[in-house]
């Protein structure tokens, strides 16, 4: 695999969870949980620099640092413009990452429910298993005794 081709699987990637980075942005600022919105946009400062998305990098940058100093008149006024950046970079890239490719999207995506799907049916057979091991007095005693149910149930 050489260089061009990993930057290519790169943005594949990028491509795939823009949707969810920009949920996650948009949630944390409606909220205004400025504390996880920082983590956000700190992960996407990174992510932008790695793949040479310099400009959104850097009001990244700057929005991480108001959040760190919890200026939150800075965060209400540039919000909006790392938003039109990054739909605007994630619609290019889109466009040409899987350009006369569009199966092979759906099919990454595919992929990805899949896995996603596989993790939450895990969780949920632990979740089952604990309903039908213990009735709610005893997980409750022992979420108060400081005793992990994971640990109780061996996974």
């Amino acid at each position: 695999c050489n260089g061009k081709d990993a930057y290519y699987k790169i943005l594949m990637g990028y491509c795939l969870e823009g949707e969810i980075t920009e949920k996650q942005l948009e949630e944390c600022y409606q909220k205004q949980d400025w504390k996880n919105y920082t983590i956000a946009v700190h992960g996407l400062k990174s992510a932008m620099r790695s793949i040479g998305a310099l400009k959104i990098s850097e009001i990244a940058k700057l929005l991480e640092m108001a959040g760190k100093n919890e200026d939150v008149d800075y965060i209400l006024e540039h919000h909006n413009q790392l938003m039109v950046e990054y739909k605007y970079l994630f619609t290019k890239l889109q466009i040409h990452v899987f350009q006369d490719k569009p199966e092979e999207m759906q099919q990454t995506r595919t992929e990805k429910i899949r896995t996603e799907e596989k993790s939450l049916e895990k969780e949920t057979k632990i979740i089952m298993c604990v309903c039908k091991r213990y009735d709610v007095e005893n997980i409750k005693n022992e979420v108060y005794n400081n005793i992990s149910v994971r640990e109780s149930l061996s996974i």
